[in-house]
């Protein structure tokens, strides 16, 4: 239930940042930043996707390679886009692979990588990466559906 709950939460702040597009188009964003702690924040979102990785057969591990101090952010859209990552990793990968989230500190920030050993992206698409709306021509593994609005 507390699952269940969370992603509730998750979907309404989606469904606001879509509505606060024009916002961020305008460069007016406002960051809500708080302190809060790395580990327990991915493992969270692990959690979140862990339905999907498991109807795959999908491991997904977490390998903090230092220890992590509190970090000052908006917790609400590095949940967005950590969970893009996560789901996609899962989305793209073929059943009985892997997901690695790695954690780790660089100065007085921190550095989060997924990786998969997923389907990747051919090199002549890698342009339209981190640009709204867009997509390339990877296909999920297991017939997931691909948000088309999703950056």
């Amino acid at each position: 239930l507390n699952t269940v709950h969370g992603l509730g939460h998750f979907m309404m702040e989606l469904v606001n940042d879509l509505l606060d597009v024009s916002t961020i188009e305008s460069g007016n964003l406002t960051l809500n930043k708080q302190w809060i702690e790395l580990l327990p924040f991915v493992e969270k979102n692990i959690a979140l996707n862990q339905l999907l990785a498991n109807s795959k057969q999908i491991s997904i591990n977490i390998n903090p390679t230092t220890r992590i101090d509190k970090i000052k952010w908006d917790s609400n859209k590095i949940e967005q886009a950590l969970n893009n990552l996560i789901s996609n990793a899962v989305k793209f990968s073929h059943p009985k692979s892997k997901v690695v989230v790695t954690l780790s500190q660089v100065s007085q920030s921190c550095v989060i990588c997924v990786q998969d050993e997923g389907v990747g992206i051919p090199k002549e698409e890698l342009d339209k990466l981190f640009k709204p709306f867009s997509r390339t021509s990877a296909q999920s593994t297991a017939g997931e559906k691909i948000r088309d609005w999703v950056c």
